[in-house]
């Protein structure tokens, strides 16, 4: 069969193999448009993969032919199957005849980064007038490398994600089986910089979306614009974070040039002689930085709604309604309703619950909803889970509700200002995690379902990842987590948070955080049980289990006579961490016995991390506890300590003479001690991604001390946003490992890859040179 056919080729193919959308791109670029040229992949060799997959279930064979018939009670089956089915093309091998005539087709392209996007179409379309299968099954495009292995996994990626469980209800809707579904992919180069956008065609208006440029980092000066024009009365509104204004296309101050906008209305006027097809829309690409834009069309999208970001619903609704709405959307996303801190990924239009304190509304409540508070704290994690997104008034990037977010995979925007005042419960808002914004959107239908955005970006595989000397570990601290795969290819777990483990534990037994609660059976089996699972999931590399560091909050509840002296104000410098053990050894006794159960299991890959040292006497009163139980510190469960006051840089002879066996450096702590600044607040966050020396400095002399001590020091934080020096530095001083956050894992060891080759080839140099 053709691996690859020139889009300009499929004139000369049969039209049910392609469909009409991807037909009508080939038109256009064979009648003069400026069309992207391109490959596509033809869905056989979709089919060509999915035959030579070994299922183990017989009905998993069969599936593509086979009628489907679910009802909405078997949620967690579906699920299951579209996991599996996913994960058998993701795990298909790649093909020595594909192989080969992809490396020929490579040179052709002069480029490094190409863009997929997939064309989905039925072969029983005519039976559906109304109903456009690509609507309700719309797939964004991906960007990845031309590399063969790299651009094999996007290709796969893009096959996956066709066969998701939303995906399946919509079939069953339509009374379709897999095998009338198709889908071609289409790869164009893509050349950097280039901004691109829509350009949505109707009788009477054109709708013009202009986001990001492609290869370059989001930056706050580049804005999603979207214009209106007017084809009768021949005038454009521009749609700014500003308002809507009127404006003149030969003002040159809209950030679309002349040029850029009167090359769009050219196309058209062409596309409407032409009669081409009714309410176009079209995808683009342009030069942003020269004043010929060289405006090039590289697809034909199905009619969605503008912003195009929002994901579709799964069941369909008439081409007229989609074209109204698209007005309404566009009006109100482009006057974000606020704006704060990127806390976590993902985009997402949903009903919001405005609740100033999480504890007085219920988690039915908040089920597909946005969650609006003031801040989260690990005792929120009952009402974080039933929740689809985040929004909060307070708190930074690293923040405890935003670390939260990110491992639970809830797109969360914090430090938006007065935003428990601007929003109301029931009003539905699109949540962009992305950027940073939030945007009025129109309500839907009462059976419309949304779900996450799915990431645009395609990043290779963590199977393919480097090499590192240095150990890279992740922080997680939920069950759930262990399904990640970037979560799973790490050297082991950097930090569970016991605090946050509980939490997960109490909400299975349907209970709060209590004395009550933790005192039952049930709870301490519930969470033994937890942590050997995660144990066993890591085997045989080295698990971190970091004691519980309770805030404010949480210790009122367990302790309601504690005096409100003794805790003080401040959460960061209260009664916390290994001080809390002292003055409250009964959790830390209750957690020594589990760990000691677990030995007694079998389990042996276990690490102690006390938090929040503050002195020696804390580690010592924490290792006779632990002699009481007849627990080794150095043998059976290495004792570490987290180093996150300052003053641990001038005491650490004392601590190691106590015996520890390790320090791990909480970078969110530390930091915001040194600096004397709170992470906790948004309008901090500049200085505390900031390359700042005294951070450095500290850092460094502290793996500088634990080398010469012969301990091991593993630093928890993100390193990837500093200068490639800073890491250099650290590693030549010593540092073991980085422990960082799921997201984290892959670009962090590829950044280690690189400063240890850097390290190695500067050892190398020096070594040549005395010789």
């Amino acid at each position: 069969m053709d691996f690859l056919r020139g889009l300009d080729q499929l004139q000369t193919l049969d039209p049910d193999q392609i469909g009409d959308r991807l037909l009508s791109l080939s038109q256009m670029l064979k009648t003069g448009y400026p069309v992207r040229p391109g490959v596509v992949i033809p869905d056989a060799m979709m089919r060509m993969v999915w035959e030579q997959i070994v299922w183990a279930d017989k009905i998993l064979q069969d599936f593509f032919y086979l009628r489907l018939n679910f009802s909405l009670d078997q949620a967690a089956q579906v699920r299951s199957i579209a996991q599996t089915l996913q994960q058998g093309i993701l795990d298909a091998t790649l093909m020595p005849e594909w192989k080969d005539t992809w490396e020929q087709t490579i040179p052709h392209f002069g480029e490094q980064t190409l863009l997929l996007t997939p064309y989905i179409w039925t072969s029983l379309s005519k039976k559906m007038p109304i109903e456009d299968i690509a609507t309700m099954l719309y797939l964004p495009s991906l960007s990845c490398n031309a590399q063969v292995e790299v651009f094999w996994q996007a290709l796969k990626t893009l096959w996956a994600s066709l066969f998701q469980a939303q995906h399946l209800y919509v079939l069953q809707h339509l009374e379709l089986r897999p095998e009338h579904l198709h889908l071609n992919v289409l790869v164009q180069p893509l050349r950097l910089p280039q901004r691109s956008g829509y350009l949505k065609i109707t009788t009477s208006h054109l709708f013009i979306q202009s986001g990001q440029e492609f290869g370059q980092k989001q930056q706050s000066t580049i804005h999603s614009d979207c214009y209106v024009y007017d084809r009768i009365a021949e005038n454009f509104i521009e749609l700014s974070d500003t308002g809507a204004k009127r404006l003149d296309i030969g003002a040159e101050k809209q950030r679309l040039s002349k040029a850029a906008l009167q090359s769009m209305i050219a196309i058209a006027e062409t596309v409407e002689c032409d009669r081409l097809l009714t309410d176009l829309t079209l995808s683009w690409v342009m030069n942003p930085h020269t004043s010929d834009p060289n405006l090039q069309i590289i697809g034909i999208l199905p009619d969605l709604p503008l912003p195009l970001e929002i994901p579709p619903e799964k069941r369909p609704r008439t081409p007229k309604t989609l074209m109204e709405e698209s007005v309404k959307t566009s009006l109100n996303a482009r006057h974000p309703l606020g704006k704060g801190v990127c806390a976590a990924p993902g985009s997402l239009a949903a009903r919001v619950v405005v609740v100033p304190d999480c504890q007085t509304i219920s988690t039915e409540a908040l089920q597909g909803a946005i969650l609006v508070t003031h801040h989260l704290e690990p005792l929120h994690l009952p009402w974080l889970i039933a929740s689809a997104g985040i929004i909060c008034e307070a708190g930074g990037i690293a923040s405890h509700g935003a670390i939260l977010a990110r491992e639970l995979g809830r797109p969360a925007i914090v430090g938006v200002q007065n935003i428990l005042k601007t929003l109301e419960t029931g009003q539905w808002v699109f949540l962009d995690g992305n950027r940073g914004e939030i945007y009025a959107y129109e309500a839907p239908p009462p059976d419309a379902e949304f779900s996450h955005s799915i990431p645009s970006v395609f990043e290779p595989s963590l199977k393919d990842s480097p090499y590192t000397r240095t150990k890279v570990l992740v922080n997680v601290s939920q069950i759930s987590s262990l399904g990640i795969d970037s979560a799973m290819a790490a050297d082991g777990v950097g930090v569970i948070r016991g605090e946050w483990l509980w939490m997960e534990q109490l909400l299975e037994l349907g209970g709060s955080l209590s004395r009550l609660q933790l005192s039952k059976p049930e709870f301490k089996q519930n969470f033994r049980n937890a942590l050997y699972e995660m144990f066993r999931a890591f085997e045989p590399r080295p698990v971190y289990y970091r004691s519980i560091d309770l805030q404010v909050a949480e210790r009122k509840l367990l302790v309601p006579d504690l005096k409100e002296s003794v805790v003080g104000d401040s959460p960061v410098l209260g009664l916390r961490g290994s001080l809390y053990h002292v003055s409250n050894p009964e959790l830390l006794e209750l957690e020594l016995r589990v760990l000691k159960d677990l030995q007694s299991m079998g389990v042996n890959n276990m690490r102690l991390i006390l938090p929040f040292v503050r002195s020696p006497q804390e580690v010592q009163f924490c290792l006779t506890k632990m002699a009481d139980l007849a627990i080794d510190p150095h043998h059976e469960l290495p004792l570490w300590i987290m180093a996150e006051v300052p003053s641990i840089l001038f005491g650490l002879e004392k601590y190691a003479q106590l015996g520890i066996q390790g320090i791990l450096i909480g970078m969110n702590d530390f930091t915001q001690l040194l600096l004397g600044i709170d992470r906790d607040r948004p309008d901090f966050e500049d200085i505390l991604t900031q390359n700042q020396p005294a951070i450095l400095s500290a850092i460094a002399q502290l793996v500088q001390k634990a080398t010469v001590l012969k301990l091991p020091t593993i630093l928890c934080g993100s390193i990837t946003h500093y200068p490639s020096e800073w890491l250099d530095r650290l590693l030549n001083d010593g540092l073991s490992g980085v422990s960082v956050e799921v997201e984290s894992v892959r670009p962090t060891r590829m950044a280690i890859a690189q400063a240890e080759a850097r390290i190695s080839k500067a050892r190398s140099a020096a070594r040549f040179n005395v010789n």
